[in-house]
């Protein structure tokens, strides 16, 4: 019979290497992407630095932070760590990588003069990597749902959970509903993208309003996003700990 001691010690081991392999893949790729866009940032503002020079850097930098803390939380949770969770974790850092991929892509049409020369623009770019996140919270919020890869959180049979309205009280217990909000978040981003007009070729650039605009929404959905998501790991931390007292 193994020793309890020993298999806790052989759990703790797995997670720190999965943990270690999650951040430094994703340091790495968080890397290339911040240095993609160097040559294009510094063409586009030898003459001049104002919004329409370095507008789209900024948007772009906000963006990858967003997404670096996001994801490196999101692979240190315990349901991807511990035993039993490879699949899921896999499957995860898949969506991960195809989104830092989009990412570098977009580093290197940063600039206004850089969309002119390209069929894909930083915008077709920004709102397919809203459509890739959106398909990986479709999926997790799916398989959650169907309980393909582990039990749901809190999930009592035979017992209808009560709606909650609040600001944060939809993720405060129940994943799948922060699921329907990271997806909701990209939506109108993407939605936003495509009612401004920054889609398809553009002929004209866009105007400065719309970049300021584009700006304040990154801004804004970006502090959202990571606010909510250190509440709710803060919350899953007191509860494993909670478990793991009792």
């Amino acid at each position: 019979m193994a020793s309890p001691i020993g298999a806790r010690g052989e759990e703790t081991e797995l997670r720190r290497r999965r943990t270690l392999i999650s951040q430094v893949l994703v340091a790495g790729l968080v890397s290339v992407a911040y240095s993609v866009p160097i040559g294009t940032v510094q063409e586009a503002m030898k003459h001049t630095v104002s919004i329409r020079t370095v507008g789209l850097f900024v948007v772009y930098a906000i963006t990858v932070l967003r997404f670096f803390i996001g994801n490196v939380l999101h692979l240190e949770s315990a349901e991807l760590t511990r035993r039993g969770g490879e699949r899921k974790w896999f499957f995860d850092l898949t969506f991960i990588v195809s989104e830092f991929i989009v990412l570098i892509f977009m580093g290197d049409v940063a600039s206004l003069t850089r969309n002119g020369e390209q069929t894909l623009t930083f915008f077709d770019l920004l709102f397919g990597l809203c459509i890739v996140d959106m398909a990986w919270l479709g999926s997790m919020y799916g398989l959650d749902f169907l309980g393909k890869w582990t039990p749901r959180e809190g999930h009592e049979p035979g017992r209808v959970r009560r709606l909650q309205i609040s600001l944060t009280g939809p993720f405060k217990r129940d994943r799948r509903q922060f699921y329907r909000g990271w997806f909701l978040m990209n939506a109108g981003m993407a939605l936003g993208l495509w009612a401004f007009g920054f889609l398809g070729h553009l002929t004209n650039q866009p105007p400065t309003w719309k970049l300021w605009v584009l700006l304040i929404a990154t801004v804004v959905v970006s502090a959202f996003d990571v606010c909510v998501l250190n509440y709710n790991m803060a919350e899953r931390k007191l509860d494993e700990s909670a478990t793991e007292a009792a």
